[in-house]
């Protein structure tokens, strides 16, 4: 595990595009969700058995309109005109990436020239909220459709509960091969993160080559390389770059900044700064801002490798992918 992991917290724009057989989604604060009845999820949930084979999806249709696009909308859009084959579903968590510092939301700096390149050929959603302002509940929303209240996964308790039915499980019902890929040390297997999936990845376990890129890459290279004839495949990856404390790589930080100067950007900094602990001049600020965004230059990076190394392969055509973040960021607003 390198020095930068080390240093992490274990702590969209929607878009969905059909052009030909091609289905995309991106998305802000929030992708893919499946929506069972409450009830179902309850009866579940008292019984501890078995789940039934089939799948009822509902949208929660709440005033907040807080996770908007079932998993009904995804699937039967991504079966049109894709023929025999299921499509592959990528889904991409980029942790912590909020989407005023994205430039295809129009944010000033050219942050993610790779999402905009995606966005051009998608429609855009720009009402989409997380459940939450941190990894575990939001990711627990995320795989199961299911509120805070609901789910559980809280600060007091920040596991899945194993009672309840998981996205990589009703996947794997429909004979898909399920993958899951972390950075963030907070969806580690000990908090049941790894519900469903035939295969989960903790990159700090499985880094051997000192980079964390390079690790993240590798393993949804494999998982790729993996497929067996034509069964399709689910992959979920948690990219935790843009999280303090930011460290971007210097290539990134050259083009916003000079990188002469190392922020005062630990965890608890904006916490200090709104209870009169610390001050920060508006150098500092634009200092902390300016490695935020190379970090995300860095995540835009990553997922642009992606997307290159499913068109490389030709699986592109045949893939739902999800790019998504859990939560945004806190500078100092």
């Amino acid at each position: 595990m390198s020095a930068r992991a080390l240093r992490r917290h274990a702590a969209l724009l929607t878009a969905l595009s059909t052009e030909g057989r091609r289905v995309r989604l991106l998305a802000e604060t929030t992708a893919l969700r499946v929506f069972h009845t409450a009830r179902a999820q309850e009866n579940r949930a008292r019984a501890h058995g078995p789940r039934t084979p089939s799948i009822r999806f509902v949208g929660w249709g709440s005033p907040m309109k807080c996770y908007f696009i079932t998993v009904l909308v995804v699937l039967s859009a991504a079966f049109q005109g894709c023929g025999p084959v299921a499509p592959d579903i990528v889904l991409v968590v980029m942790d912590t990436v909020r989407p005023d510092h994205l430039s295809c939301y129009g944010y000033e700096r050219d942050t993610s020239p790779n999402l905009s390149a995606l966005a051009e050929s998608s429609a855009v959603w720009t009402n989409a909220y997380s459940t939450s302002c941190w990894t575990a509940p939001a990711h627990a929303s995320m795989f199961t459709g299911l509120y805070p209240v609901a789910h559980r996964c809280t600060q007091e308790n920040p596991d899945l509960q194993p009672a309840l039915v998981s996205l990589a499980e009703i996947l794997s019902d429909h004979g898909y091969v399920t993958i899951g890929i972390t950075e963030n040390g907070v969806l580690h297997r000990e908090s049941n993160f790894s519900q469903g999936f035939d295969e989960y990845y903790e990159t700090w376990v499985e880094n051997t080559v000192g980079s964390d890129e390079e690790t993240t890459l590798g393993l949804f290279s494999e998982a790729l390389g993996r497929r067996v004839g034509k069964q399709p495949m689910f992959i979920f990856i948690n990219l935790i770059a843009a999280h303090v404390p930011y460290e971007p790589p210097q290539r990134f930080l050259t083009r916003l900044d000079s990188g002469s100067r190392q922020p005062r950007c630990s965890g608890e900094v904006w916490k200090d700064l709104l209870l009169g602990r610390v001050s920060l001049s508006h150098e500092e600020v634009a200092c902390i801002e300016a490695h935020y965004d190379a970090e995300i230059m860095f995540v835009d990076h990553v997922v642009g490798r992606m997307v290159g190394e499913l068109k490389s392969r030709g699986r592109w055509e045949n893939t739902v992918f999800v790019a998504t973040s859990d939560h945004g960021e806190n500078l100092g607003d």
